[in-house]
């Protein structure tokens, strides 16, 4: 189960623009905070390991199903902002 906050909701739009991610390339979480996203993200499915950089960095990618969950998250924050236009 991916919880739905902003926070994960950022962090999975940022890594579907990007393609992949690494614990250096993202600038949202550090330390422990990162790989507890990550291996959370992982373990549902949502992100799988690409592959590992020079620095020897494990690289992310969203899976398919990462892919069709970034797509809700996206009409999520859309409607958010069209609420917030009809609000103010």
């Amino acid at each position: 189960m991916v919880i739905n906050t902003k926070k994960v909701r950022t962090f999975v739009l940022y890594v579907k623009n990007k393609g992949v991610v690494t614990k250096r390339t993202q600038p949202f979480y550090i330390g422990i905070q990162y790989y507890t996203m990550v291996w959370h993200l992982r373990d549902a499915g949502i992100m799988c390991e690409d592959g590992k950089t020079k620095e020897n960095e494990k690289r992310w990618k969203l899976t398919e199903m990462g892919n069709e969950v970034a797509k809700i998250f996206k009409k999520i924050e859309e409607l958010g902002d069209k609420l917030e236009e009809m609000v103010n």
